[in-house]
């Protein structure tokens, strides 16, 4: 039972690393998670420390939607009695995960320059429920380590 919970969580983070967060840009691109980590990976690494922690951040957000399968999985080969820190550390993780997708969200919705400051592709619903679903997963897995 344990397994299919994971490989529930883990097709929802699939499902939501590839589905648009933004409507099409004109040239067919998918303006997705993983068209947004492609040009993170792709893209020159920044040589302050500043730069590099805000690029961490941007990966570990472009990967979080995949976080709340990973804490499943090891909670399930986890021992008895560690799985109750487990599920409160990587909760804590998760609900960070999470704000840092929110961060993704904010800035590839921004546009630069003068006039208005929205992007000019409109959102769907997977801009708002990326961020969710690791904060959710995040809290719901402290409170049951804290009730454990």
């Amino acid at each position: 039972m344990n397994w299919i919970i994971v490989a529930l969580l883990l097709g929802i983070g699939v499902a939501l690393f590839v589905l648009p967060h933004h409507l099409g840009d004109g040239t067919g691109a998918s303006l997705s998670l993983a068209h947004d980590l492609g040009e993170l990976l792709t893209g020159e690494l920044g040589e302050r420390p500043s730069a590099i922690l805000m690029q961490g951040l941007f990966g570990l957000g472009c990967l979080a939607v995949f976080l709340p399968a990973l804490l499943a999985a090891g909670i399930t080969v986890a021992s008895a009695g560690s799985a109750r820190t487990l599920m409160i550390v990587g909760g804590l993780a998760l609900v960070v995960a999470g704000l840092s997708t929110s961060f993704i969200e904010l800035v590839s919705n921004m546009t630069i320059g003068f006039g208005g400051g929205g992007s000019k592709y409109p959102e769907t619903i997977v801009a708002y429920v990326a961020p969710l679903f690791p904060i959710v997963c995040g809290v719901a897995a402290i409170v049951m380590g804290v009730a454990r």
